[in-house]
């Protein structure tokens, strides 16, 4: 055997062993994280379908929060706020951003027509959400 395969042998396996140390340092600081058992040969099959539909819910989770933040940005709510802000909110927007105040202009008409498609789908967003128990608000 090479010098460089013993080298390479020797790093992975002080790779290995540094990564299931770092995984029972993070399992014991958040318990409910999973980790992959790591051992010689890797992951089964079935623990790599397994570590990537974690991955695809995770992701799913963090653009579905995305969505919600940018549906409370475009009404400017805080986030958490209550079925009767965000109802408010569109009415107050929506009354400062309606077409028809605009109908004598037709560039701002259509950003205006743009901007309550915006604002009317960023309410339905959030009041979905809170009536699915997505969000609680506060």
């Amino acid at each position: 055997m090479s010098v460089g395969s013993r080298l390479f042998r020797a790093l992975r396996a002080n790779v290995g062993h540094a990564v299931r140390r770092l995984g029972r340092d993070r399992l014991e600081a958040d318990p409910e994280l999973e980790l992959p058992e790591l051992d010689a040969e890797g992951p089964s099959a079935e623990e790599r379908a397994h570590y990537q539909r974690q991955r695809q819910r995770a992701a799913a989770a963090r653009s579905r929060r995305d969505e919600l933040e940018k549906a409370y940005r475009a009404l400017e709510l805080d986030w958490g706020a209550d079925a009767a802000a965000i109802k408010q909110a569109h009415r107050r927007l929506l009354r400062q951003f309606h077409p028809d105040r605009f109908a004598n202009d037709p560039e701002r008409l259509e950003d205006a027509t743009r901007l309550s498609q915006e604002l009317t789908i960023a309410r339905d967003t959030l009041l979905d959400a809170i009536e699915k128990g997505v969000i609680s608000p506060s």
